[in-house]
């Protein structure tokens, strides 16, 4: 039976932060539609056609579209304090794609909006409010000159003050990758990623950056087949659990995975797989005061989402 294994690969790979940033733009939107909805997760806009797709973990209570220059995708969303709400997604800027900020005000009023990248396609999927006002945004990146070819993204982590400014930029030097969320700690912050490897594989990279954007520590999980990380949570003791899906270590082909790790270094302390005999994923989840943890389990054999108490 396969292991679940890690290892370390600091030395291996050259992660650093961006320098480079295009220029922020402050792009023009048209609110024109507004969707009541509950537990929505990411939406398409391309002028007036919309499409709404649901995710049992976003509590969020209503959704704002807009109209901008061309097509638009807004992937994920936060509310803030007074009922304030940032969403981060894509926005056509002519040729190419950029990741894109969105802050609205409780009643859907743009309070501003930044697009930002390189010359080609890149997109935000995760942003977090941070403790010193600002966010933090994740996703994918490309270079700002040609792509080597077969490469379709780096990990993406963009720092920026309160009005979108941004501070630091992150690039994980790894293609092709994308970063899907994040969490803040005391010291900097813990990314999650996704990564392509070779030979139709796909692992688990978890990165912690300081404050500044640098490197501190990196860990690549992989069953050596398919895998992914699609969230994480800094728990009551400090440490971090990962969930997402693992390949052929279950009762299923893909099954939920939760896993935990040491904030020290990103060690795995344990790992746990849910599911049927299906392709099943642990989407997301949260904890609650007494340490309990709360699964968005998909269940692929019967097409249904349940929520698991651990």
């Amino acid at each position: 039976m396969q292991r679940f294994t890690s290892f370390n690969i600091y030395t291996l790979l050259l992660c650093y932060p961006l320098l480079w940033t295009d220029s922020l733009v402050h792009r023009p939107l048209k609110p024109h539609s507004i969707h009541n909805f509950y537990n929505s997760r990411s939406l398409r806009s391309n002028y007036t056609d919309t499409s709404i797709s649901y995710e049992a973990c976003d509590t969020s209570a209503f959704r704002i579209t807009y109209q901008a220059a061309g097509s638009s995708w807004l992937l994920n969303a936060k509310s803030l304090h007074d009922d304030e709400m940032i969403g981060v997604g894509q926005v056509s800027t002519g040729n190419s794609n950029d990741g894109w900020l969105l802050k609205t005000d409780r009643y859907g009023n743009v309070l501003w909006s930044m697009d930002y990248g390189s010359s080609q396609n890149d997109f935000l999927q995760g942003v977090i409010h941070t403790s010193d006002g600002g966010f933090l945004a994740v996703g994918s990146v490309q270079n700002p000159g040609p792509t080597p070819t077969g490469v379709s993204g780096y990990g993406w982590a963009l720092k920026t003050d309160a009005g979108g400014k941004v501070i630091w930029s992150y690039k994980l030097n790894i293609a092709p990758s994308q970063i899907q969320r994040a969490c803040e700690t005391k010291d900097g912050y813990v990314l999650i990623a996704s990564i392509n490897l070779p030979g139709a594989f796909s692992g688990i990279i978890i990165v912690k950056i300081n404050n500044n954007g640098s490197l501190q520590w990196m860990k690549e999980y992989s069953s050596g087949t398919s895998d992914a990380g699609y969230d994480i949570k800094q728990t009551t003791d400090g440490n971090f659990v990962i969930s997402g899906f693992v390949f052929g270590l279950g009762a299923g082909s893909h099954d939920g995975l939760l896993m935990k790790v040491s904030a020290k270094d990103g060690s795995l302390l344990w790992f746990k797989t849910y599911g049927s005999t299906g392709d099943d994923v642990i989407d997301c989840f949260d904890e609650d005061n007494q340490g309990n943890l709360y699964l968005s389990l998909y269940w692929g054999v019967d097409n249904e989402v349940s929520i698991v108490k651990t």
